[in-house]
């Protein structure tokens, strides 16, 4: 089964994710901020990462995390979705940037090419 972590500050959102890809067939681990997700990502095989949090930012977790593992694939989930935001995303190394609030169909087919790849 696909393992995927999820990091997201805001509970609500967290857990209805988590609830949302169980239901879907993965197996999911939880983060509630970056720095948590630097001890977890080693049992992922792609990650879910929101934009804004504190104290490592979505972006900035990114980079940690390719930096670790490079083939590890990213998704980045915002309610800031932008041209700019893309671009950073990309350069960040994210495998996909998907806007919040989030098509779960959208996201399951993120999460299937991120796993093809």
């Amino acid at each position: 089964m696909p393992r995927v972590l999820i990091v997201e500050d805001d509970e609500s959102s967290r857990e209805s994710l988590r609830a949302a890809l169980e239901d879907a067939g993965y197996t999911v681990v939880v983060a509630a901020d970056g720095e948590a997700a630097l001890a977890l990502y080693l049992e992922a095989d792609v990650v879910v990462t929101d934009l804004v949090m504190e104290p490592i930012d979505g972006l900035q977790l990114i980079e940690k995390l390719r930096r670790g593992s490079p083939q590890l694939q990213t998704i980045l989930v915002t309610a800031h979705a932008n041209a700019a935001v893309e671009r950073r995303a990309r350069r960040a190394g994210a495998f996909a940037l998907l806007p919040k609030p989030i098509d779960l169909d959208a996201l399951e087919r993120a999460l299937q090419a991120a796993l093809a790849s």
